[in-house]
């Protein structure tokens, strides 16, 4: 039988809550999944009028159960799973995947786990677990230019992304953006570069620019973060990994953070003397429901 699964995802780790191997963890009976509306109405004579409307932050609950191979091991399971949590629940995750294929996250905190104790004759704890979103559902998508139209042998990425991709060897990012909302990106724009410059044109209109007026050294990188919470422009020192901000370098005329409108997006991205340069992006795309 295919069931929906759910998987919990730190910077340093993993978690599947419906492991079908040992089931060691399994989120059960979950709720807060569906669509949630907060409408604002007024009243106009003996009707009343929709005149506004907020998607709240979601709340997903239900009951962990953490198994063992003896009752030791069950809490030493428990013990694991809570302390990945202590150190590095800023960088939580949770991922759902439906019976048909896809894949949603949702960045969230998990704020309560109540621990419960073994019953009698069981190998298991049934713990209720709360998890607050910090986003909207969304999926990924990654795009990936050379900047070069002569590649000879494989790819060679300098990164690692767990995207699904496509490639571009003219040097425009071609984009579909079927989604009912504005789509945030992260652009990653690779060194040697000087001044690069991103343009976004939309149903054959230029909708949008952006510069950073910054030297990248080969294996810099400068990244553009549109994501709502996350928006940032850093300059990477490829020899040091050292991050700076270059927010300051940019070109204040223009809007340089990008969110693709609706409809069929291309995005260029060019150095001061208008070539092609490496660059990647990540397309997220957000629901209010999945």
């Amino acid at each position: 039988m295919t069931i929906r699964r759910f998987k919990i995802h730190l910077s340093s780790t993993t978690f599947n809550l419906t492991d079908e191997l040992d089931h060691t963890y399994f989120f059960d009976s979950p709720s807060g999944l569906g669509l949630n509306t907060d409408y604002a109405y007024e009243k106009l004579g003996n009707a009343f009028v929709r005149v506004g409307d907020a998607i709240p932050q979601r709340s997903v609950s239900g009951v962990l159960i953490v198994r063992g191979k003896s009752r030791q091991s069950v809490y030493e399971n428990y013990q694991a799973f809570v302390n990945a949590l202590s150190k590095d629940n800023n960088a939580c995750k949770l991922e759902y995947s439906l019976p048909n294929g896809s894949v949603y996250m949702m960045d969230a905190d998990i704020i309560q786990i109540e621990k419960s104790e073994i019953e009698h004759n069981d190998r298991a704890l049934k713990c209720t677990m709360s998890i607050i979103s910090k986003s909207k559902w969304y999926d990924e998508e990654f795009h990936y230019i050379d900047g070069r139209n002569d590649i000879a042998g494989g790819k060679i990425y300098g990164f690692d992304y767990a995207y699904s991709y496509t490639e571009s060897l003219i040097g425009t990012f071609n984009i579909q953006n079927l989604s009912s909302n504005n789509v945030p990106t992260i652009l990653t724009i690779f060194g040697p570069c000087l001044n690069p410059r991103w343009t976004v044109i939309c149903n054959e209109q230029e909708v949008l620019h952006g510069q950073c007026n910054i030297k990248l050294a080969t294996d810099d990188e400068l990244i553009i973060n549109s994501i709502d919470g996350q928006t940032e422009i850093t300059h990477i020192i490829g020899q040091t990994s050292e991050k700076k901000n270059a927010y300051q370098y940019c070109n204040f005329d223009m809007q340089n953070f990008i969110k693709l409108p609706l409809g069929e997006c291309k995005m260029l991205v060019t150095n001061e003397s208008g070539d092609m340069v490496k660059s990647a992006v990540v397309i997220r795309r957000e629901f209010n429901a999945v």
